[in-house]
């Protein structure tokens, strides 16, 4: 009775430990993506860049707010890719239905260095433009300044919590070159 008593126990344990939460999400379908080279300010629960993508033959454009796992877009990138998309059993109240997956990049072309993207009213606070490992963030992507005083000049308007308007050119990077 005494090893009875015991087992029920360290069973109700293991069942206790077990992870519950974690389910299969469902694959809905796969999908071919063409990814823009300017990434567009998104407005989600945060403020951030995300790229704007259309479903190969579809003339239909959307913003990419959810992450792609395995994917990162890179300032002036076009990207063609194949995701997976997954809907999510138990979604947060304030998140996505669906999740994606990278399957592959089938082609990447890049708009000409020295492209120029004009954005409005960028909003500058310690969660938008930050400095982390000696490298600069806007909005989720890395960024460089043209000259050091330009970012030293950002991170002083992030502190006050501004909005901006932003000339970025396409490097290697993304590189800010103007604000007003």
């Amino acid at each position: 009775m005494k090893h009875n008593i015991i087992l029920l126990i360290a069973l109700i344990a293991l069942v206790g430990c077990s992870d519950s939460n974690q389910q299969q999400d469902e694959l809905v379908s796969k999908e071919t993506w063409v990814l823009s080279g300017m990434p567009e300010v998104c407005n989600g629960i945060a403020v951030y860049f995300c790229p704007r993508y259309s479903i190969l033959g579809s003339s239909e454009s959307n913003l990419a707010y959810d992450q792609i796992e395995g994917y990162n877009h890179q300032w002036g990138a076009i990207d063609t890719i194949e995701v997976s998309k997954y809907s999510i059993d138990n979604p947060p109240e304030d998140g996505s239905v669906f999740s994606y997956k990278l399957l592959t990049v089938f082609n990447r072309e890049n708009v000409p260095l020295g492209t120029v993207y004009h954005y409005n009213d960028i909003p500058f606070n310690g969660q938008t433009f930050f400095l982390k490992n000696d490298k600069y963030y806007l909005l989720g992507y890395e960024v460089d300044c043209q000259t050091a005083n330009i970012c030293v000049e950002l991170l002083n308007f992030a502190e006050q919590d501004v909005h901006l308007n932003l000339e970025i050119k396409v490097t290697d990077s993304g590189e800010i070159i103007r604000w007003y």
